[in-house]
């Protein structure tokens, strides 16, 4: 591709493509540079402009995702990759009732986007909507196999539930997803140590120590006297092959749990 823009500066493909690839090796000021040059010649591309509407959303310029990402909607208005981009841009600046417009617009076309459903619930709960995120909760265990056995009683039900999810997408290895199904069991747990702890073994059965280090050192802060959680993350250590690390966490464990 270098050498095709090499022989023909205007080939617009050629440019668009190694754009891509470069953003997703993250090599943002090279991407950009592509990126842009494919919208002087072909201002309506839209994989272009949804691809320097992630590039901007990526930098922390939501002003600017936020343009090219509604560009690339008066040419592709059912564009998922920009209907999704552009949920997150409205979320992360707390327009929550546009992210859930968007995210609700998104079920329409799509209703088995596993990662749409997740950040409607996580909408719904800040705009204090639980009948809601039970319902997007019931959806998202339908597209997982998954059966609701049992009346929910509080908040802290619900929350387990979506512990179970998350394992679930972890058994899959989709552990980005995974992750924010986990945040939602925290938000409406109110992070709950005993659901921060269960979240941090759960990713330590799975084999993502870094992540069940990062919820174990949360548990951690919220109750620093929670021997078990330090035994954890001891054998979070001892399987990346920290053992100093590991010795540590464990020495900690049994000063305090002597017994």
């Amino acid at each position: 591709m270098k050498e095709a823009l090499k022989r023909d500066s205007d080939d617009t493909d050629s440019a668009f493509r190694l754009g891509t690839i470069y953003l997703e090796e993250k090599c943002y000021v090279e991407a950009g540079d592509l990126l842009e040059r494919v919208i002087a010649k072909d201002p309506s591309h839209s994989g272009a402009l949804i691809n320097l509407g992630v590039l901007a959303k990526r930098s922390g310029d939501l002003d600017s995702a936020l343009r090219y990402l509604e560009e690339a909607l008066q040419v592709k208005p059912d564009s998922v990759e920009a209907l999704s981009n552009l949920g997150h841009v409205y979320y992360h600046r707390d327009n929550l009732q546009k992210a859930r417009q968007v995210f609700e617009r998104l079920t329409q076309i799509d209703s088995t986007l596993v990662d749409v459903h997740l950040m409607l619930s996580m909408v719904y709960i800040r705009l204090e909507s639980p009948e809601l995120v039970v319902t997007e909760c019931d959806r998202l265990m339908s597209l997982l196999g998954l059966n609701r056995n049992l009346t929910l009683d509080s908040l802290l039900d619900l929350s387990n539930l979506f512990i179970d999810i998350g394992k679930v997408l972890l058994e899959q290895k989709r552990a980005p997803l995974a992750s924010l199904a986990f945040n939602v069991a925290m938000h409406l747990g109110g992070e709950a140590i005993q659901t921060i702890k269960r979240i941090g073994r759960i990713c330590f059965q799975h084999g993502d120590y870094n992540a069940s280090l990062e919820y174990l050192e949360k548990a951690i802060r919220l109750n620093p006297q929670d021997w078990e959680n330090f035994c954890l993350m001891g054998d979070c250590y001892t399987k990346m092959g920290a053992e100093e690390a590991a010795v540590i966490c464990h020495q900690k464990a049994k000063e305090l749990n002597p017994y």
